[in-house]
């Protein structure tokens, strides 16, 4: 790097509404209405005759549950069916993606995905659907629904049990509930009288309520469970979820530190910066204490627990000094850290089988009360259980609801199950709550060199929809070939050699935390998270494997450019179903050969747990207009470029699987001439969903935008870029040195 030219910031001044396009959405290969009704009319039949069999005490309210599914190009928010659903008194309280089938363009069938919805409604209306849909016109709204929907069925309780074959010699479970804002209580009693009357215990007290839906631990025999899942607000059924087993420290030689961890102090003694590890504790007397600012205990009459003391010092640890290098100086902290103990003798004995809910009730509790003070944490554990692509986990909803807002940057650890074998399905993906969306899920590389693969333990993606590329970065995190050194209990002056995402959780934590210690405070969460993307290493490698890519490990590449680039910083808030115009800055005089635009956006939403298929709250559709010469004849804006690779008339299925319509992060690059960027600029549209269906009260979501431009022939490209916005685009100034050793 030739220059030291910071990041450029107030990027979010070249912004500004403008007027969109509403677009529209054309109906094709649709059947005809009388073949609709001819279609739907036997599954109604038969939906209705199984309503008949059950019985009072599985229905509250004389209500049942059936599922409905789209056609798979017919699953947009727009083809939500509200119209159906408002005019039977019928109600949405969930969806999933489920298999479908799909015709070619040779006419033949092939695999695909569609969304299927969780319909309830009281016993007499779904009675009456067979009669009233055949008065309906063919040209009503209602009969354009109908025209959508593929199929109508009934709920099948033995589907909401899931790997029955493995649960019939255990006694405790997980059950999730569906629950109806307006009968949120008469779901709840009816379920819990209806257990009783099965000899069910339900530990209500350690019961999770995330959005619509409901987590409790129950304890029974199998044969009575499979008899408690007819009840018809049960989502889910499942085996009772262990605790990640911490990572075995590699068998290897330990090292002796230089100089003596109380000497070392941070480099940011101010109280601005507010780091959380979330963990099993650290030992009293031991010098790291110097570093943390406090220290508290979630369960202070609870024992420590010497295996979680092990491993919240070393994540800690991880934290403040990232991995020990032989022979060197130990790493100066960027801050002071807290540590939260929510691990303890009680949580992490074996015997408990509700160490799970113990543990998230520790979290959920934190999260409501001290959580919002924090701007960073980290959480290096979790159920011992791979993610579901229809089913979102208590512990995911819990953590995506409270950093819906954007204000907190959370590194999680993605799981040390990468090395299950390639045929074992689920096994090697990343574990819960790994997939959440709000979070950044850190996996593991093998070392720390320019020739790093990712650690073979490290779990694998794709996450689930909204979330897909997951991990969404991977750091170093030690291996047998090179160890992740952290500090020792019994020994401060020994380090430890380690292996594990629990490490490289952290220690990308450290190097978010230390972006915030040199840029000041101007700099958001969402931002860290932006840059951090922006400027990872892919090395070829495919997403499932990496993510995004590995870290930067040299800190100026991540906050700083040379001559022939500049790197501006958009930061601010989107209104749901405005648009937004974002100035790419070039200089004014016309860019020569070659240029380079690498462009990455994130931002924060609420999520709804209780709908899978339609998890994210919030989608960014991004129009690239590359010249503000080029213009349709009969358009307003700019003619479009394509960048972020998706096909203008791509359905929803598409932007969904291959575009990443409804994801949390967009990330992309494209080569070009200088001289077709004229006045360039992003138009950005933010697109509000609830329940799957339009949104009625959709509030700003935060967000934040880094683009950078790089022209090899352009020698002074950055104060370029800087001279033809003054007083507009202003670099970031360093608050404190930077590190030569970071």
């Amino acid at each position: 790097m030739k220059s030291l030219n910071f990041l450029i910031g107030k990027g979010e001044v070249l912004t500004s509404p403008i007027d969109g396009n509403s677009g529209f959405f054309e109906d094709k290969d649709l059947e005809t209405w009388d073949s609709t009704k001819e279609r739907l009319s036997p599954m109604i039949d038969t939906v209705i005759l199984h309503m008949k069999a059950l019985t009072p005490d599985v229905c509250p309210g004389d209500r049942a549950v059936i599922n409905l599914n789209m056609y798979p190009k017919k699953i947009a928010k727009s083809y939500f069916p509200t119209n159906f659903l408002r005019e039977f008194s019928l109600e949405s309280i969930g969806s999933r993606t489920v298999p479908a089938e799909i015709k070619n363009s040779k006419n033949e069938l092939e695999p695909t995905t569609t969304t299927q919805y969780i319909i309830a409604g009281k016993r007499k209306d779904f009675e009456t659907l067979s009669e009233r849909i055949s008065q309906l016109p063919e040209d009503s709204k209602i009969a354009l629904d109908l025209r959508r929907i593929e199929k109508l069925e009934s709920r099948n309780p033995e589907e909401s049990i899931v790997t029955p074959e493995r649960l019939d010699k255990v006694e405790y479970f997980e059950v999730v509930l569906h629950l109806l804002p307006s009968k949120t209580l008469l779901v709840k009693e009816k379920f819990r009288n209806y257990a009783e009357t099965l000899g069910i215990e339900v530990f209500y007290d350690k019961g999770i309520e995330v959005g619509n839906l409901f987590f409790l631990p129950i304890k029974g025999k199998f044969a009575d469970i499979k008899k408690l899942a007819s009840y018809v607000f049960i989502r889910v059924i499942r085996n009772m979820p262990r605790l990640r087993t911490f990572p075995e420290p590699c068998i290897l030689r330990q090292m002796k530190l230089s100089p003596f961890i109380p000497d070392v102090s941070p480099l940011n003694n101010s109280p601005g910066i507010r780091v959380g590890i979330l963990d099993g504790g650290i030992p009293p007397e031991h010098p790291i204490r110097n570093l943390v600012h406090e220290y508290r205990e979630m369960d202070p009459e609870a024992a420590d627990s010497a295996e979680s003391i092990k491993h919240g010092l070393s994540t800690t640890s991880a934290y403040l000094f990232g991995s020990i290098a032989n022979s060197q100086p130990v790493p100066r902290p960027y801050t002071h850290v807290d540590h939260i103990r929510i691990i303890d003798q009680n949580t992490i004995h074996y015997d408990n089988p509700l160490q799970l809910y113990d543990t998230l009730n520790k979290l959920h509790s934190f999260f409501m009360t001290a959580g919002p003070q924090y701007q960073f944490l980290n959480l290096s554990l979790g159920p011992d259980v791979p993610i579901q692509d229809t089913e979102v986990h208590s512990w995911t909803a819990v953590i995506d609801d409270f950093l819906k807002n954007g204000t907190i940057f959370m590194t999680i650890a993605a799981g040390n199950n990468g090395e299950k074998t390639i045929d074992s399905g689920n096994e090697r993906r990343i574990l819960v709550p790994s997939d959440a969306v709000n979070a950044v899920t850190v996996g593991a590389v093998n070392k720390q060199s320019d020739d790093w693969k990712r650690a073979s333990y490290s779990a694998v993606g794709p996450g689930r929809l909204s979330g897909v590329v997951k991990p969404d970065l991977v750091c170093f995190g030690g291996s047998m070939e090179e160890p992740f050194y952290t500090l020792s209990c019994d020994d401060s002056f020994i380090s430890i050699p380690n292996q594990g995402t629990s490490y490289a959780a952290p220690a990308l934590l450290r190097t978010a935390a230390g972006i915030k210690t040199i840029l000041g405070p101007d700099i958001t969460p969402l931002a860290i998270k932006a840059l951090l993307v922006h400027t990872a290493e892919q090395n070829e490698y495919d997403k499932e494997e990496v993510g995004w890519g590995k870290i930067q490990d040299d800190m100026t590449k991540i906050i700083a450019c040379n001559d022939t680039q500049a790197r501006i910083l958009y930061q601010g808030k989107l209104r749901p179903g405005k648009y937004l115009e974002a100035k790419i800055p070039v200089p004014l005089l016309q860019l020569q050969g070659n240029v380079k635009l690498t462009a990455t956006f994130c931002y924060a939403c609420p999520v709804d747990p209780q709908d899978a298929a339609a998890y994210t709250q919030a989608a960014l559709e991004i129009v690239f207009r590359p010249s503000i010469q080029k213009r349709e004849p009969t358009s307003k804006r700019p003619k479009s470029s394509s960048f972020f690779k998706k096909a203008i008339y791509a359905n929803e299925k598409d932007q969904r699987e291959h575009d990443g319509k409804w994801e949390t992060v967009l990330h992309a690059e494209k080569n070009m001439r200088g001289t077709s960027l004229v006045k360039p600029s992003f138009d950005i549209h933010y697109i509000a969903r609830e329940k799957g269906g339009s949104a009625s009260h959709a509030g700003e979501i935060p967000y934040a935008l880094v683009i950078t431009l790089e022209a090899p022939k352009q020698n002074n490209l950055y104060n370029e870029i800087l001279q033809a916005y003054p007083n507009i685009l202003i670099p970031f100034e360093p608050q404190i040195e930077i590190p030569l050793s970071i």
